[in-house]
């Protein structure tokens, strides 16, 4: 075990920063080779949906701060990008694909053709472990729904595996490019992802961005750098809002105020520290919402519903029964694990695991609801939140 910062675990200056998302990471589907690779622990995703999670990452907010709950609208002046750009460091020189939530200059940059004679922070966001699953994808699907119909739940589940194969080894070709340049030991990297993914647990649910469970908010935060040990655990919990204050530390010097996460460069969460994450999945219509918040710990976590009881037992069978491309999974479930569904998206408040705390903790922090950020929109890429399954 490892509590150390990771500054002082460096045997040389680092002065890169690489950091790999792979989307839809489940912590519990960890390779063994990929844990061997360094630092491994566990965090928990600040939301259950890329497009709240990921501008989390970027801004060491929580959802509920930064008020991102959909890709229409982003992080502009609020984020590592603004502040490392005022500190002299491009936009050209950070790479982010394929989420329109956070402003990241202009467009893709491969790594080969950054300019690695001066620090740079390059952000990788890999399909991972997102539907359609598996490393290829059938030839002749048309859409999402289709893609769902042509396999059974258990082939879903071995595509999973096999996607999540394909994104270490994608992941190890980053390794051995940075090492190929002569910068591997200059240079830290952070394997990470957004949230996780349901293959079909807590009563027949698919997917993620729908509820809030363990499956989908643990997820693992891999160190790899010169100085850093292999196949080690860390001790202590982190988030994905642990990020931006330890890029912004590392390549500038200081944090700003306003990031909520952990530095971990230069400092160590506290023993027994409480984490959150945050889900709003807003519909079309104004009576069919799923909003809850949770509270997390390094042996559970209580997740508490905001707002009425109607709006999510009517989200948990619009959505999950007639909404979703893999609706037809949820519907053949048993009655015992239709049971679970309502469970698990309609009560008030559910505890997971044997956290340290007691349910009035979160329910004393929790917001009495959320607010929507209005006045930085952006166009997102249709035709890309089409292709994963966002839109119909």
């Amino acid at each position: 075990m490892h509590t150390k910062p990771l500054s002082e675990m460096t045997k040389r200056d680092v002065k890169n920063i690489v950091v790999y998302i792979s989307d839809s990471f489940r912590y519990d589907h960890i390779p063994s080779f990929l844990a061997e690779k360094g630092l491994l622990g566990k965090a928990i995703a600040p939301s259950t949906f890329t497009a709240s999670s990921i501008p989390s990452i970027f801004s060491g907010l929580y959802p509920k701060s930064h008020r991102i709950w959909g890709f229409d609208s982003g992080l502009k002046g609020n984020s590592v990008f603004t502040h490392i750009n005022n500190a002299g460091y491009g936009t050209s020189d950070i790479f982010s694909w394929p989420v329109k939530a956070v402003e990241a200059g202009d467009g893709p940059v491969a790594l080969s053709e950054l300019d690695q004679s001066k620090p740079f922070l390059y952000v990788m966001h890999h399909m991972g472990g997102h539907s359609p699953y598996g490393d290829t994808v059938p030839p002749d699907w048309q859409s999402m729904e289709d893609y769902f119909r042509s396999f059974s739940a258990q082939e879903h589940r071995e595509r999973y595996a096999k996607a999540i194969t394909h994104t270490v080894s994608r992941f190890e070709e980053l390794i051995d490019d940075l090492d190929d340049a002569g910068i591997l030991d200059e240079t830290l990297v952070i394997f990470t992802s957004d949230h996780g993914e349901l293959l079909g647990e807590r009563g027949g649910i698919w997917g993620h961005g729908n509820v809030i469970t363990p499956e989908l908010v643990e997820v693992p935060m891999l160190f790899i750098g010169p100085g850093i040990p292999r196949e080690r655990q860390y001790e202590r919990l982190l988030s994905g809002i642990d990020i931006a204050p330890t890029i912004m530390s590392l390549l500038k010097g200081n944090v700003p105020r306003e990031m909520e996460g952990v530095d971990l460069w230069e400092e160590v969460p506290l023993e027994r520290r409480k984490v959150r994450a945050d889900l709003w999945n807003q519909t079309k219509y104004d009576l069919i919402d799923y909003a809850a918040t949770s509270l997390w710990d390094d042996g559970g976590g209580y997740v508490q519903r905001i707002g009425s009881l109607s709006e999510h037992t009517l989200f948990t069978f619009g959505a999950h029964w007639y909404k979703y491309d893999h609706s037809h999974l949820s519907r053949s479930v048993s009655p015992f694990k239709l049971f679970r569904l309502y469970r698990s998206v309609a009560k008030k408040r559910l505890k997971y695991g044997s956290p340290s705390f007691s349910v009035n903790t979160v329910h004393s922090t929790a917001p009495g609801k959320f607010e929507k950020k209005e006045d930085e929109n952006v166009e997102p890429d249709h035709d890309r939140l089409r292709q994963l399954g966002y839109l119909q």
